[in-house]
């Protein structure tokens, strides 16, 4: 016979700092700043941006902390930043004047001039941010559904094969946007999403399990499948799979004769999750006032 060893109750995600998620928005902000600047060929002000944010290649970052300073100090420095001119190569065939005209003086037409106001890039992420929030608070609130689809089917393929109902649990299936999408980006956003809550779920348990054999387990477990709680890029779904196969390990007995059981492991990741989610749900109700205050000090100081 065996017993199945007493744990603590759920750990709670009050502990969690507010700037994980809020970082996270600005991330994804940044990014479609990002793809709307170069979708609408300015791509000298995308770069500068990158440049100036110190991060190359976040246009195409997939992970979960791609800001490397706290993202009100990049903000605060883009309002302090005076404005740029950049000298760039004109298109073939434009004209800087009319020779002989009088009334309208040639320039150099080889060169264009672009002026760069960065204070106005950063009141146009704050911009796309409150959009990102707005709908990540909508999301983060779909976990129990999540969860409940987790033990529904252990593959998430299924959601993607034409089920009607899966947008309920799946607000963006595909990664483009629908017509009510404010964000261009949410599909992933909200991929990214399921992988920064089960991280924190898993954070969690293992602090709730320190001093019991499944917390063991569930370290071993996942250092041999760190993908889904690492902080970089990995693939898409990452989250799923990580539960999928956990939930397919096999119930093991200790020598002191405790059940390890990953059925229920995986129950307290994911009360853990939706416990994280909720919370993150609530702190980004704070983020208009958080951007509010951004601007106004700068308005303040305009006005002086």
């Amino acid at each position: 016979e065996f017993e199945v060893e007493k744990e603590e109750p759920y750990a709670t995600a009050l502990h969690i700092d507010e700037d994980t998620i809020k970082s996270f928005v600005m991330l994804r902000a940044l990014q479609s700043m990002l793809f709307y600047l170069r979708a609408c060929h300015d791509h000298p002000t995308a770069r500068w941006l990158e440049e100036f944010v110190g991060i190359r290649g976040v246009s195409d970052y997939n992970g979960l902390e791609g800001l490397d300073k706290p993202w009100r100090n990049i903000v605060v420095s883009l309002f302090d930043a005076d404005p740029v001119t950049i000298s760039m190569p004109a298109a073939p065939g434009v004209r800087g004047g009319t020779k002989g005209n009088p009334y309208i003086s040639d320039v150099d037409a080889r060169h264009i001039d672009l002026v760069i106001e960065p204070a106005r890039l950063a009141m146009r992420w704050l911009d796309c941010a409150k959009d990102v929030a707005k709908e990540a608070r909508t999301d983060l609130l779909r976990m129990r559904q999540e969860s409940w689809h987790v033990h529904y089917t252990y593959d998430e393929s299924r959601s993607q094969g034409g089920d009607p109902q899966a947008r309920l649990i799946y607000p963006v299936v595909a990664h483009d946007p629908e017509a009510t999408d404010k964000s261009v980006f949410r599909g992933g956003t909200y991929i990214l999403l399921k992988r920064l809550a089960t991280r924190e779920g898993v954070k969690s348990s293992l602090l709730a399990l320190n001093d019991h054999r499944a917390g063991g387990w569930l370290q071993r477990f996942v250092s041999s499948h760190d993908e889904a709680c690492a902080s970089g890029e990995c693939p898409n779904g990452a989250a799923d799979t990580f539960l999928r196969e956990m939930l397919e390990e096999t119930p093991l007995v200790s020598r002191e004769g405790m059940l390890i059981d990953p059925d229920a492991i995986v129950d307290r990741v994911l009360s853990n999750r939706e416990a994280a989610a909720e919370r993150w749900a609530f702190q980004l109700e704070e983020m208009p006032e958080d951007i509010r205050k951004l601007r106004g000090r700068f308005l303040e100081r305009g006005l002086h």
